[in-house]
């Protein structure tokens, strides 16, 4: 009885051993790699649970958390080094969708700061109000064309009898275009109208210089133009109706097509678009 008691308090002293080794060897391992804390609790636990036999010697013990400790730290450095690349991956992302998203909110406010100063020819005609009502419902169509067309290409496969009852208006425009080639033939309306919408935000967003007045019989000569700034020439450039054209009339319609086609086309303005469409092609109009 003595020596088998003497036996168990031996194997439970090589036991507390072998477990404080673990512990310094993880905490001197792991503490210059940028493990955390609960990681090391983690690897700490992982090498005890190992030891399921009282009767394995230290040598094996030993031998056994190596390969397993170097198994699982190996791991925890893949999995730190794709966390560490994420980051950076996101850092950047967000930097550029904040640039992107400043510059073309500086666009926008140039823009309409022109329309209400009365400097672009629709505004002078018709007024801030209106231009600007334009503007926006141009776009908006715009956006309707571009992404409108994606989505008609792509619902092809999908018999229109499964979304008659859900999207009336969907059904409606894929069963205008889905006879014979008025596909085609919406395609090449879609494209007049694209060049026509872009022609007029151009009208209603670009500014423009009145040349000066005739001059007066007897009275002082006209004033020469003053020189521009860097904000004039850039409006001048025609580059901010360009930027907000591309982002906020094309892709970001696109991208949303892509993603929900039937929604997309599910509204009463694409069914007067593609009647528009079609409208436009049959005229003979594109036909040289």
């Amino acid at each position: 009885g003595q020596w088998a008691s003497k036996k168990r308090g031996k194997r439970r002293s090589v036991k507390r051993t072998h477990n404080l080794k673990i512990h310094i060897n993880v905490n001197i391992m792991t503490k210059d790699h940028g493990v955390s804390l609960p990681e090391r609790h983690f690897l700490i636990d992982a090498a005890q649970s190992t030891d399921h036999d009282d009767e394995v010697s230290p040598a094996a013990h030993s031998q056994h958390f190596s390969v397993t400790q170097n198994n699982e730290y190996e791991g925890f450095e893949e999995e730190t080094a794709n966390g560490h690349r994420k980051n950076k991956e996101n850092l950047v992302r967000t930097i550029k969708y904040t640039v992107s998203f400043c510059f073309m909110a500086s666009c926008l406010l140039l823009i309409t700061k022109g329309i209400f100063q009365r400097e672009t020819p629709v505004s002078m005609g018709a007024g801030p109000i209106v231009a600007f009502t334009v503007m926006w419902f141009l776009i908006a169509w715009l956006g309707m064309l571009e992404g409108g067309q994606g989505s008609l290409v792509g619902l092809q496969p999908i018999d229109p009898q499964l979304y008659k009852e859900s999207h009336p208006s969907a059904y409606q425009c894929t069963g205008l275009v889905y006879k014979g080639d008025y596909l085609n033939s919406f395609i090449v309306g879609r494209q007049f109208l694209v060049v026509l919408v872009v022609f007029c935000l151009n009208l209603v967003c670009t500014p423009i210089d009145l040349p000066p007045g005739p001059p007066v019989e007897g009275g002082p000569p006209p004033l020469p133009p003053p020189d521009k700034g860097f904000v004039e020439s850039f409006l001048d450039s025609g580059l901010p109706v360009m930027l907000i054209t591309v982002i906020l009339g094309q892709l970001a319609a696109e991208v949303n097509a892509t993603n929900c086609m039937l929604d997309f086309i599910n509204t009463p303005l694409m069914v007067v678009t593609t009647w528009i469409c079609l409208a436009i092609e049959a005229s003979g109009l594109l036909h040289a």
